[in-house]
C-alpha cells in the first residue's frame, strides 16, 4: 500500500475522533473545530514520510491535534461559555420516558460545564477517555503516562465532577459521554 492510500485509510479512520476531541476542547465551536481539524491532518499529510510506523498513528494524530489546540489557544484565548446548538423542541424517548431535546441538551450543558470546571489536565483525560473512546493504554502512550498515574487522575476528576454537578444530573454523566 502506498503512503498516499494509507493516509487515507487513517483520515477515515481518525477524522471524526480528531474532530469530536476538538469540538469538545473548543467548547462545541463547530465551525472552528472543523478548520482545526482540517488543519491537523493537513499537517499530518505533510509530515507523513516522518510518522514512525512502530508508533500509533492514533497517539501521532492526537499529538498533532492537540498542538494546533495549543497554538490556537495561544494566539486567541478561549471563551468559557458552552453554547446551546439552536435545534426545534423534539421529543426523546429513553428508558420509557419523553425528553424533548432541550432538556436533553440543558443537562448535557450542565455536565459539560462541569468538566471545564476541571484543571485542563483532568480535561483532557475525561475527554480522551469517554468523548473519544481511548484506551487507557492509549491515553497512557499518549501522554506519556504511566497506567497507575492515569488511574488516579481519573479517579480525581470523578470525584472532583461529583462535587461540581447536582447529583441528580451526576447519574447521567456517562451516557452523554459515550453515547
Amino acid at each position: 500500500m502506498n503512503a498516499d492510500t494509507m493516509f487515507l485509510k487513517y483520515y477515515f479512520q481518525y477524522y471524526e475522533k480528531i474532530y469530536h476531541y476538538l469540538y469538545f476542547r473548543l467548547h462545541e465551536d463547530k465551525s472552528l473545530a472543523e478548520d482545526l481539524t482540517s488543519e491537523t491532518f493537513l499537517k499530518a499529510f505533510e509530515k507523513f514520510n516522518t510518522y514512525d510506523q512502530d508508533r500509533s498513528f492514533g497517539s501521532w494524530i492526537y499529538a498533532i491535534a492537540r498542538n494546533c489546540l495549543i497554538d490556537y489557544v495561544r494566539k486567541h484565548p478561549l471563551d468559557q461559555e458552552v453554547s446551546l446548538p439552536d435545534e426545534k423542541e423534539q421529543p426523546i424517548n429513553s428508558d420509557n420516558k419523553t425528553w424533548t431535546r432541550t432538556d436533553q441538551l440543558l443537562t448535557r450543558t450542565t455536565l459539560l460545564q462541569g468538566v471545564f470546571t476541571l484543571p485542563e489536565n483532568l480535561q483532557e483525560l475525561i475527554m480522551l477517555k469517554y468523548f473519544n473512546d481511548y484506551t487507557n493504554k492509549e491515553i497512557e502512550d499518549l501522554l506519556n503516562i504511566n497506567p497507575n498515574t492515569l488511574r488516579v487522575q481519573l479517579h480525581r476528576a470523578t470525584k472532583m465532577l461529583q462535587s461540581c454537578i447536582p447529583p441528580n444530573l451526576l447519574g447521567l454523566l456517562l451516557l452523554f459521554f459515550i453515547l
